[in-house]
C-alpha cells in the first residue's frame, strides 16, 4: 500500500514539475501521433503557467478540428483571435482547420484576425525595427569594433527617447528595445534590458525569445553584482581558454535551465570541451584566473 502510494507521489511531482517547453514537446509528439486528445491534455496545463499567448489557443483550436470537435475548435479559435491572433491568411490555408471553414463563425474570426494585423502594424514601433535591424546588420557587417561601439551609443540614445516618450506599446517593441540595450555593461543598463525584456513576456507568453534574454539578463545581473549566475548563460574567456562565469548551479534545476531555453549543466560542458579541445581545464573559472587581468 506504502509503495503504491509513494509511486503516486513521485509520479505527481514528475507531472507537476514538467515545464511548459516540455509539455509544449509532448503536445507535439501527441499530434504527430495523431493522439490530439493527449496532446490537448499536455496544451492545457500550459494555460495556468503562461496562458497570455495566442499560438497556444490557436494550437489547441487545431488539435480540436482534427477530432472533429468543431465547437471547441471554434472557441478556442476566437480566443485565439480576441488575444490577437493576426495571421489570417496563414490560417485560411492551414489543413488543420478545414473542417471549420463552413462554419458560419469562420468569416468573422478571419475578419478579426485581419483587423488584428492592421491594429498591430499601426502601434508596433516601426524605428525600434529599424533600429533592432541596423543592429544585427552592423554586426554581420566587416565594420571595425570601435566603429560598431560608436554606433551602438548613437542607437542607445535613439531606445532612451522612445522609452522616455513612451512609444513602446507591444511585445516586439519591449523586446526589441531590449536587444539594442543588452550591449550596455553598467548594472543600470542591464537591470533596464531585464525589464523590457521581463515587459515584452508578459504581453506575450509566446516570446521565447524574450524568456530566453529574462534567464540570460538575470545572470548578467548577478555577475555584475559580485554574485554567481544562476542559468549558466555566461562565458568568460581567459587567454584563449573558455569557462563558465562562475555560477551556483543549485539555484535552478536543468529542468528550468531547459524550458528557459538555455543549455542544461552537462549541454555546458560538452560545448566549452569541444570549444576548447580538451577536457584538461575547469568547466567553471577560477577565481584566480578569473582575477586576472
Amino acid at each position: 500500500m506504502f509503495r503504491s502510494i509513494f509511486l503516486a507521489f513521485l509520479i505527481a511531482i514528475t507531472v507537476s514539475a514538467q515545464t511548459v517547453r516540455q509539455l509544449n514537446e509532448l503536445a507535439t509528439k501527441e499530434y504527430k501521433a495523431k493522439n490530439y486528445s493527449k496532446g490537448i491534455e499536455y496544451l492545457m496545463r500550459i494555460i495556468p503557467k503562461e496562458g497570455n499567448n495566442y499560438n497556444l489557443y490557436y494550437t489547441i483550436a487545431c488539435y480540436y478540428a482534427l477530432m472533429g470537435e468543431k465547437e471547441n475548435a471554434v472557441k478556442y479559435l476566437e480566443k485565439s483571435a480576441d488575444m490577437g491572433y493576426r495571421y489570417a491568411e496563414s490560417t485560411m490555408k492551414d489543413s488543420d482547420l478545414e473542417s471549420l471553414k463552413a462554419d458560419e463563425q469562420w468569416k468573422d474570426i478571419i475578419g478579426k484576425m485581419g483587423r488584428n494585423k492592421e491594429k498591430y502594424e499601426k502601434l508596433v514601433n516601426k524605428e525600434l525595427k529599424r533600429l533592432y535591424d541596423e543592429d544585427q546588420t552592423d554586426r554581420k557587417s566587416k565594420l571595425e569594433w570601435k566603429e560598431i561601439v560608436k554606433r551602438d551609443s548613437t542607437r542607445k540614445t535613439s531606445v532612451l527617447n522612445e522609452i522616455k516618450e513612451n512609444r513602446l506599446n507591444v511585445s516586439e517593441d519591449y523586446l526589441n528595445a531590449a536587444m539594442i540595450l543588452h550591449h550596455g555593461s553598467s548594472l543600470e543598463d542591464i537591470q533596464l534590458v531585464y525589464k523590457l525584456s521581463q515587459r515584452s513576456f508578459e504581453l506575450n507568453n509566446g516570446n521565447v525569445t524574450a524568456k530566453w534574454m529574462l534567464a540570460g539578463v538575470f545572470d548578467r545581473m548577478q555577475l555584475k553584482s559580485h554574485k554567481p549566475q544562476w542559468y549558466g548563460t555566461q562565458q568568460i574567456l581567459k587567454d584563449n581558454v573558455l569557462y563558465l562565469d562562475t555560477i551556483d548551479s543549485t539555484k535552478v534545476s536543468d529542468e528550468e535551465r531547459y524550458d528557459y531555453y538555455c543549455k542544461t549543466m552537462a549541454e555546458n560542458r560538452k560545448y566549452i570541451v569541444g570549444y576548447n579541445k580538451t577536457d584538461k581545464y575547469p568547466l567553471i573559472v577560477p577565481d584566480s584566473i578569473k582575477s586576472k587581468k
